[in-house]
């Protein structure tokens, strides 16, 4: 077992879901802004987002976020320099991370719009001054709080076990060790042994899971339509849709 790779995808699979878990949650809180119509095509683009191909999804960012792409020349200069030696590995974790988060995200938001549809209309005509960033932690966050730390553990285990966008960003990962053990030695016994952390992660994931619902996203509000667009003020407003 190689210690250095299994690091390398902890923290690969750590900066995936803080990146997933905000994409998706900021998104899930636009939702709330939108109309009936808009919500259902928003639901529709996240889960085409969520069944992409991850070679398709990392081959559209590779010219930007890539070993040769333009964020890396623009950041590390050229290649000879000292400078861009040691920033380079780190660069290409933190463009792997980000392209993964890009893939993740509609996990954080369904699990968040699925509890956010149970909210009540009129719990929030009780209080009429509950606006902006108040609005968010007092009503929104204490909802969100449990569906996102389950959609943040699923999304970090999905992350562990994913190899294909970090071999094109040339991250070296654990789960690439236990492929190449299977593919290229035919060593099956080694490559199973290999993959135990991987297996456990997914198996202490489902002991976990077994006793907690999940609530399943609909365009529809059990508590009826909330508007939110003018309770969250422009400032949230712009903050979360950008």
């Amino acid at each position: 077992m190689s210690g250095g790779l299994l690091i390398n995808s902890l923290l690969l699979a750590a900066l995936t879901t803080a990146g997933a878990v905000t994409w998706g949650a900021a998104a899930a809180v636009i939702w709330l802004t939108l109309g009936r119509a808009v919500r259902r095509g928003l639901l529709a683009a996240a889960v085409i987002a969520l069944a992409l191909p991850p070679f398709l999804v990392a081959n559209c960012w590779l010219p930007i976020l890539g070993p040769s792409g333009w964020l890396q020349d623009t950041l590390l200069g050229p290649r000879a320099s000292c400078t861009a030696f040691w920033l380079e590995p780190l660069v290409s974790l933190a463009s792997a991370a980000g392209v993964m988060s890009l893939m993740f995200w509609p996990v954080s938001f369904l699990w968040t719009v699925g509890a956010w549809q149970r909210l009540q209309k009129t719990h929030l005509e009780l209080e009429p001054r509950l606006a902006g960033w108040a609005l968010l932690r007092w009503w929104l966050w204490p909802a969100a709080r449990g569906p996102l730390g389950q959609a943040a553990l699923l999304t970090f285990v999905l992350a562990l076990n994913h190899f294909a966008v970090p071999a094109l960003f040339q991250v070296k990962v654990y789960p690439a060790e236990v492929w190449i053990r299977f593919s290229t030695h035919l060593d099956v016994w080694g490559a199973l042994v290999t993959s135990a952390p991987l297996v456990m992660s997914a198996l202490l994931l489902l002991v976990w899971w077994r006793r907690r619902e999940v609530s399943w996203p609909r365009s529809q509000l059990a508590g009826g339509d909330i508007d939110l667009r003018r309770r969250l003020g422009p400032a949230a407003s712009l903050v979360l849709g950008a």
